[in-house]
């Protein structure tokens, strides 16, 4: 998406206008702050501890006017509706003196963290839905991590959906079921190994519908990390059967919560 490449942007845009004859909108991935290197060293965070890079971009860097323009190009060249963030700013203080936005120290967080809400604001008025792992709603983002822990999607199946279904049921307390995202590992995710992803789908079809059943059913809708949504009939039937269920229950899962038991993974929950 930073992409100023117009063999890439050519190809990319001919796949946004094949997919939006059958009504699908498309979105793209970017790493904007958090674990970032930026592509000139001298807009990296500078630890006050180290002296020394931190390992993260910071957003009061020209840094943060790079990618806001090379996004909003990629956008309007390829007909771009959605926008994964990840890693946005996260906090975090950067000692530099020399960077655009901010003075030094003291006044880096403060300076950061606007220029990360005027990002998505900016997002929003070219007509982006914003996914990502933070919560900077007022801001214009449409949809945050839901319980979002990377260490947990490394648990076996069985023990990662239960940790989910304990989890939505706290988090829709405060947050609107359609404004949250879970996740499910199709393919290994960090540490856990086959035990903990869901791919091979047919061989794992009762943990996989489960999983189908359990988000489409809350309303909240994950993302699905892997190549592809199904690799046989009967997980490409399982997608099905939810994805009409959701669709004819749609208006009664989108509507306000009453929370009756949390799940303990005992017995019901409601």
């Amino acid at each position: 998406i930073e992409s100023s490449d117009p063999a890439y942007i050519s190809k990319i845009k001919a796949s946004i206008d094949y997919a939006k004859t059958y009504g699908i909108e498309v979105g793209a991935y970017d790493l904007i702050a958090l674990t970032r290197n930026p592509p000139n060293a001298s807009w990296a965070e500078i630890s006050p501890e180290t002296g020394g890079h931190d390992g993260n971009a910071c957003f009061a860097s020209a840094w943060r006017d790079y990618l806001l323009a090379g996004v909003l190009r990629f956008v309007n060249q390829t007909g771009l509706t959605a926008i994964e963030t990840d890693g946005p700013y996260g906090g975090q203080p950067c000692a530099s003196e020399e960077h655009e936005h901010h003075a030094g120290l003291s006044d880096s967080v403060f300076r950061e963290n606007v220029l990360q809400a005027r990002f998505y604001q900016q997002l929003k008025a070219a007509g982006l839905y914003i996914h990502a792992p933070d919560d900077y709603y007022y801001w214009g983002q449409s949809k945050s991590g839901m319980g979002y822990n990377e260490n947990q999607y490394s648990l076996t199946r069985w023990i990662d959906l239960h940790v989910s279904r304990a989890g939505m049921f706290d988090d829709t307390y405060y947050t609107p079921n359609t404004a949250g995202w879970m996740f499910v590992p199709l393919q290994p995710y960090h540490a856990g190994g086959g035990s903990a992803s869901f791919a091979p789908l047919g061989e794992h079809l009762h943990e996989f519908e489960w999983a189908l059943a359990q988000y489409f059913g809350f309303g909240i809708m994950p993302c699905w990390r892997g190549p592809a949504l199904y690799d046989d009939d009967s997980s490409k039937a399982a997608i099905s059967k939810w994805g009409n269920f959701y669709k004819q229950h749609r208006d009664i899962l989108t509507s306000e919560i009453m929370h009756l038991r949390r799940a303990d993974h005992q017995g019901i929950d409601a």
